[in-house]
C-alpha cells in the first residue's frame, strides 16, 4: 500500500513510541471533524471509502476490509480513536516505518488481526491485514513457517511478538547496509570531486605556463649565459 495524500506528508511519528505528538493529534482531530459531514463523531463506510481513495492506492474491496478491521467495536462506523490509530499506521507506512510500528504496537496489531477473538491469528486473518504492510502471500507463508513454533498453523501472541522482533532486527540490518552504501557513495563522490579539483589545478597550471614555452626558456637561458 502507498500513502498518496498530501495531508499526511507533514506528519511524522515519535521514534520512541511511534505515536503522534499531542499537537499533531489535535490536527488529526480537526481533520476528522471536517470529514465527519453528518456531525455524528464517526465516519460511516461511504465516508471512509471516499477518504481512503484520496489517501491511498488501495482498491475498493481492500478499503472495505480496512474499514471492517478498524471498526473494533463493530458499530458500522469509525470513531476518532479508531481513526487516530489508522492515521498513525498510515504515517508509519508513508515513512517506511511499518516494522517499527508493528513492534511498538504488537498487542494492538495482534488484536486487530484476531478477528474471531480466538487469541491466535490464522494465515487467512493475517492475509486480511498483510496487504497494508505489503506482505504478499509468499511472505505470509514464510512468516508462519518460521514463527509457528507450536505447529498449530496459527500464531499466538508470543509467536507474533517474536515475528515483530525479527522484523526490527531485519530492519536494522537493512538500515546498516543502506548506511554503508550511502557512505561509499559519498566517498566515491568526494574522491571524484578531489580528482576534478586536481584536474582543474593542473589545467590552470598549463594555462599559466603556456607562455613559458621551450623557445622562450632557451632565449632566457641564452641571455643569462651571455650576461654571465
Amino acid at each position: 500500500m502507498k500513502v498518496i495524500s498530501p495531508f499526511y506528508r507533514r506528519f511524522h511519528l515519535d521514534k520512541r513510541h511511534m505515536l503522534l505528538t499531542a499537537r499533531n493529534m489535535q490536527h488529526i482531530r480537526q481533520f476528522f471533524e471536517i470529514l465527519d459531514l453528518k456531525g455524528t463523531e464517526s465516519l460511516d463506510d461511504i465516508q471512509f471509502l471516499a477518504f481512503m481513495k484520496l489517501t491511498t492506492d488501495l482498491s475498493e474491496p481492500q478499503i472495505y476490509k480496512v474499514f471492517d478491521l478498524f471498526d473494533v467495536d463493530k458499530s458500522g462506523s469509525m470513531d476518532f480513536n479508531e481513526f487516530y490509530l489508522l492515521s498513525c499506521m498510515l504515517i508509519a507506512i508513508k515513512d517506511k516505518e511499518e516494522k517499527q510500528f508493528l513492534f511498538r504496537h504488537s498487542r494492538t496489531c495482534f488484536d486487530l488481526l484476531d478477528q474471531d477473538s480466538s487469541k491466535s491469528v490464522s494465515p487467512q486473518e493475517f492475509a486480511t491485514f498483510g496487504f497494508l504492510f505489503n506482505f504478499g502471500a509468499y511472505s505470509i507463508r514464510q512468516i508462519f513457517r518460521e514463527f509457528d513454533v507450536s505447529g498449530d498453523k496459527e500464531l499466538d501472541y508470543n509467536e507474533f511478538r517474536m515475528f515483530t522482533f525479527a522484523c526490527i532486527d531485519r530492519q536494522r540490518q537493512i538500515d546498516e547496509e543502506q548506511a554503508k552504501k550511502r557512505a561509499k557513495r559519498r566517498e566515491r563522490q568526494s574522491n571524484s570531486n578531489v580528482e576534478d579539483e586536481e584536474d582543474e589545478v593542473y589545467n590552470d597550471y598549463l594555462k599559466d605556463t603556456s607562455a613559458f614555452s621551450i623557445p622562450a626558456w632557451r632565449q632566457f637561458t641564452d641571455q643569462y649565459c651571455t650576461l654571465s
